[in-house]
């Protein structure tokens, strides 16, 4: 049986952090939500990186304007966040560019293996 949440401050119930994830999640999304990454901003970069992240492993590749807007931050917060994952092991990236040369959004994988939990 799932623990029942508690009031938090505001009245807004908190989820305990051992509640199992529901199982409908796609995997990445449901790694993403167990982590401890230090922070809200932090946490909705990695959970809106989990979202966009592909089922096959071929990870996924948002602009950094799409993240800031998801994760309610500034673009400014988001390169900080990203940064913040890679330094946990959570996540890594590579830069893309288009046949022009010119760079698009990065490609990131998220790490599923490891890192901070």
């Amino acid at each position: 049986m799932m623990p029942h949440p508690t009031p938090s401050r505001g009245g807004a119930p908190a989820i305990h952090a051992e509640a199992p994830m529901p199982t409908t999640l796609a995997p990445a999304l449901a790694w993403a939500l167990r982590q401890r990454v230090g922070g809200p901003g932090t946490r909705m970069v990695l959970i809106a990186l989990a979202g966009h992240h592909d089922r096959d492993g071929a990870g996924c590749a948002p602009s950094i304007d799409d993240l800031a807007d998801i994760a309610e931050v500034s673009v400014a917060s988001v390169r900080r966040h990203l940064a913040g994952l890679r330094g946990l092991g959570l996540i890594h990236w590579e830069p893309a560019f288009g046949p022009d040369g010119a760079q698009g959004p990065n490609r990131y994988w998220l790490n599923l293996g490891g890192g901070a939990r």
